[in-house]
């Protein structure tokens, strides 16, 4: 049996946005794949949990175009989110859990944890670069959270203030 090589990361960032809201938008698999860039093409299966995904893997000097599955659960709402990719081509299952943790009204400390896992023998020799996919996976999604989730609540908020404007 072939030995499987196993890389953790996990970051934590500050979202200026309300829990609820932020877990709202992040609960199914097309809500959580908007958050991530590296993923080119999906569609969500007749599950709103599950999705068939595309995207490129390169690990340092070598690219694949690799197809897959996300599912996400429910694990803790609306503290928690699990969620787990497939690429059977190159046997890389990635395990993630979202936290989020309400730290003021508008205010989400969110820390996304993923373990990537692979059997496939080239994929076992290339540590550092699975390493570095998981990390630059982990980041750029967090990223993008915090990013359009901030420009989400903003939205919200002047929506809130303009309807009530009218109002007055």
């Amino acid at each position: 049996m072939a030995s499987e090589l196993e890389r953790s990361y996990n970051r934590t960032v500050r979202v200026l946005a309300p829990l609820r809201a932020l877990y709202d938008d992040m609960c199914t698999a097309a809500g959580l794949l908007k958050f991530m860039p590296q993923i080119t093409r999906y569609r969500v299966t007749d599950n709103p949990d599950e999705a068939r995904i595309a995207t490129e893997l390169t690990l340092g000097p070598v690219s694949w175009p690799v197809e897959g599955t996300l599912v996400v659960r429910r694990t803790l709402p609306p503290r928690e989110l699990a969620a787990r990719i497939d690429i059977p081509s190159l046997q890389i299952v990635v395990d993630g859990r979202i936290e989020l943790e309400g730290t003021a009204a508008e205010e989400t400390q969110l820390t996304f944890a993923a373990t990537i896992r692979s059997a496939h023998p080239l994929v076992r020799r290339m540590r550092s670069q699975l390493t570095g996919a998981l990390e630059e996976t982990v980041d750029t999604t967090t990223d993008r959270i915090a990013i359009l989730a901030r420009q989400h609540a903003e939205a919200e908020r002047r929506l809130a203030n303009s309807r009530n404007q009218e109002r007055g």
